[in-house]
C-alpha cells in the first residue's frame, strides 16, 4: 500500500491517505507495524459491547451506526468505511482512540487510560476515567512549561516503562480552551454536536522517555485545593487495572490478563498517586503546578 507513513505510540502506521496532525515519517523499506486503509466494509457476527462488534480475539469493529465503521485485525490492520459527510477530525477522534486502544489490546500493549508530559527527560502520565479532567490538566501543564507527549491513551513498553509520543493533538472543551485563551476551530470537532475539539500542537517530546510516576485525577466535589496522595502496591494495581483504555473491549477478545499483568508491572516499578481535584476549572493551574512539583522531585531522586 502506498501512501504515508507516521509513528504513534512507538508504531510505524502507514496509511493511505494523509492523516491530520501527524507529520509523515520518510520511508526507509521498513514494513509498518500497522496498516490503516479506507474503503467499503461487509459486517460480521460477533459478540456486541458498546460501539464494540468482536468476531474473534483477532478481529473486532467499532461501529458508530449510520456513520463510520472501522475494522480492527490481528493487530495490524484498520480499515476505515466513512460516509461522505463524516469529517477527517471525527475519523481522528475515533480511529486513535477506540479503534487504536482494541489493536494495541490484540497487540498485547494495553494502552493506558491517560495523557502524559515531559518533565525534563522523565515522563508523568495524568490517568483518570472519562470526565476526570485529562486533558485539561495536560493543557495547564503545559502552560507551567512541560512539553506534550500523549492525549487520552499512553502506552508504556513493559520492559523499560517507556512512555511513547502519541498524536500531537489534546481534545479539549470549549470551556477549558477559553480558560487558557485557545481558540477552537468550528472544522476540528471531535464529533458533530459535541462541544469538544482537537487543538493541534507542536510535535510531541521526542520518546521514548521513562515513565517516572503516575498520578490519577479525580474530581471531587466540594474541596476548595487539590490534594495528593500515594498509593499503596495493592490499590495501585487495582486502579490501573480499571483504567485499561476501553477495557471492555479487551475482555470481549479474551485480554484480560495482559491489562493486569500491565497493571501489576506498572505498580511495582512507578509510584502511583490519587490526585483529588475540585470539579470546575477553579483551581486547574495548581493542579499543574502540583503534579509538576512531585514530578520534578522524582526526578531529582535519580540524580546521584
Amino acid at each position: 500500500m502506498s501512501g504515508f507513513e507516521y509513528r504513534v505510540g512507538g508504531l510505524r502506521v502507514a496509511s493511505g491517505r494523509p492523516l491530520p496532525d501527524l507529520d509523515p515519517l520518510a520511508s526507509d523499506g521498513r514494513v509498518p507495524d500497522v496498516r490503516i486503509a479506507f474503503g467499503p466494509l461487509t459486517p460480521l457476527p460477533g459478540a456486541v459491547s458498546g460501539p464494540f462488534q468482536v468476531h474473534s480475539p483477532h478481529s473486532a469493529d467499532f461501529t458508530l451506526p449510520d456513520r463510520l465503521r472501522i475494522r480492527i485485525a490481528d493487530g495490524q490492520r484498520l480499515t476505515v468505511d466513512a460516509v461522505p459527510h463524516v469529517s477527517a477530525s471525527e475519523i481522528q477522534t475515533f480511529l486513535f482512540g477506540p479503534a487504536f486502544a482494541a489493536l494495541l489490546h490484540q497487540r498485547g500493549t494495553p494502552p493506558l487510560h491517560a495523557g502524559a508530559v515531559a518533565v525534563g527527560a522523565r515522563a508523568v502520565a495524568v490517568a483518570g476515567a472519562s470526565g476526570a479532567g485529562k486533558s485539561t490538566a495536560l493543557r495547564a501543564l503545559l502552560a507551567v512549561g512541560c512539553r506534550f507527549l500523549t492525549d487520552d491513551q499512553l502506552v508504556v513498553d513493559p520492559a523499560t516503562m517507556g512512555v511513547e509520543p502519541g498524536v500531537p493533538a489534546l481534545k479539549l472543551w470549549a470551556a477549558a480552551a477559553a480558560h487558557f485563551h485557545d481558540r477552537p476551530d468550528d472544522d476540528r470537532r471531535v464529533m458533530p454536536g459535541r462541544d469538544k475539539f482537537h487543538m493541534a500542537l507542536p510535535a510531541p517530546a521526542c520518546g521514548p522517555l521513562p515513565l517516572k510516576a503516575v498520578c490519577i485525577l479525580v474530581p471531587q466535589e466540594g474541596i476548595a485545593r487539590p490534594s495528593l496522595e500515594r498509593l499503596s502496591l495493592t490499590q495501585a494495581v487495582v486502579a490501573l487495572g480499571n483504567l485499561s483504555h476501553h477495557a471492555y473491549a479487551a475482555d470481549l477478545m479474551g485480554r484480560r490478563r495482559a491489562i493486569f499483568e500491565q497493571a501489576v508491572a506498572l505498580a511495582e516499578r512507578v509510584p502511583v498517586f490519587l490526585l483529588l481535584r475540585p470539579d470546575d476549572l477553579s483551581a486547574i493551574d495548581h493542579v499543574a503546578h502540583l503534579i509538576r512539583d512531585m514530578a520534578q522531585a522524582a526526578v531529582l531522586e535519580d540524580v546521584p
